[in-house]
């Protein structure tokens, strides 16, 4: 788990179009979005991830037998709260029964009890949902499923590091391409593409941020640049990076050219002095924070006029915005995938899990 932005999306995705995965879980894959829900599990969006499982895994959504849960006027809120869960229970109970059906009619003679489903859980943000979706035998209680969660929290269990293995080409030019937003180029076979992601090490953290460069440069050069400049132009921003250098070192060089964009052929310092300026105003503690814009905003002017007699000797995007540079810097940060800037309201609300 971290942040938002890293790519555990990515990385979860692209565990789930390896060929050994599909073959692993030949029974099925489902994958449950949960990037809009703001709030801790509840019946109703319990049963349409139930309902939305079944529809992945051909499987007919009205065999559940799901009890509509209607609260009772004047309904203490504890009192409600027991009976939805217990209606959870249900649903949980009745889904492991129609994944142990679906398991046995499709085993072909083989050990019923491995596992051949996998369910990813894309975005949790309660660590008590994670028991309501490895659904069990309801005879002698074996685990139906795998699951597989990305999270911006410290789920249990899973504090351990994770080590994620290099890419192989195909990979790795599919992964640029789709961070780039270049997803229909005929780049696959472009020899500077392949010696760029060969650059990055095949790691598809780097790849991801060196996309989200390629398509910032794209859009900020309004067509008057091609693709394959553009490439050649980040390949010669990297050239400083020698073949020892190791995987950190790759990216932090890719993060630092990345934020500092060249403005009339000098890099700009605002971006990365602002964003330092933030991290240690507000990122106190580990984990996802949450700033409102325009308190960050505030504090990018601030932190510009401060050494705003520097930045008019030697800033090219001071000297030409002045100011209103610092409005150009979530923009830049976000395209980048270090902001995550979003409109929304959170409200947090708690719900039981399955014994």
């Amino acid at each position: 788990s971290n942040g938002g932005g890293v790519g555990k999306t990515t990385i979860a995705a692209l565990v789930c179009v390896r060929g050994d995965i599909r073959t692993r879980y030949r029974h099925g894959l489902a994958w449950l979005n949960n990037e809009k829900q703001r709030h801790s599990l509840d019946y109703e969006s319990y049963c349409k991830s139930l309902s939305e499982i079944c529809m992945q895994l051909g499987l007919l959504p009205q065999k559940l037998k799901l009890t509509p849960f209607i609260r009772c006027p004047c309904e203490d809120d504890a009192v409600a709260k027991y009976r939805m869960v217990s209606y959870m229970k249900e649903a949980f109970a009745n889904m492991g029964q129609l994944l142990m059906l679906h398991r046995k009619k499709h085993s072909r003679g083989e050990d019923a009890r491995q596992v051949n489903f996998l369910i990813v859980f894309d975005g949790i943000i309660d660590e008590s949902d994670v028991d309501w979706f490895l659904f069990r035998d309801s005879n002698d209680g074996y685990v139906l499923n795998d699951l597989l969660v990305t999270s911006n929290l410290a789920i249990r269990g899973l504090e351990h590091n994770v080590v994620v293995p290099p890419l192989n080409k195909r990979e790795s030019i599919r992964l640029l391409l789709m961070e780039s937003h270049l997803s229909n180029h005929t780049l696959a076979k472009n020899s500077h593409a392949l010696g760029l992601v060969k650059k990055c090490l095949y790691h598809p953290l780097t790849i991801k941020f060196v996309g989200r460069w390629m398509n910032l440069k794209r859009v900020t050069a309004g067509g008057q640049k091609g693709v394959e400049e553009i490439i050649k132009e980040i390949n010669s921003s990297l050239g400083e990076v020698d073949d020892s250098a190791s995987l950190i070192d790759i990216l932090f060089t890719v993060l630092s050219q990345a934020s500092s964009p060249l403005v009339k052929g000098t890099h700009t310092k605002i971006v990365k002095l602002c964003f330092a300026a933030f991290v240690l105003v507000f990122c106190h503690k580990r984990g996802k924070v949450q700033v409102s814009l325009d308190i960050a905003e505030g504090l990018f002017v601030k932190v510009v006029e401060t050494v705003s007699e520097i930045l008019a000797k030697e800033d090219p995007l001071f000297q030409s915005h002045g100011r209103l540079a610092t409005k150009l810097v979530p923009e830049i940060l976000g395209a980048l995938g270090v902001f995550n800037i979003v409109k929304h309201s959170t409200v947090s609300s708690d719900s039981g899990k399955p014994d």
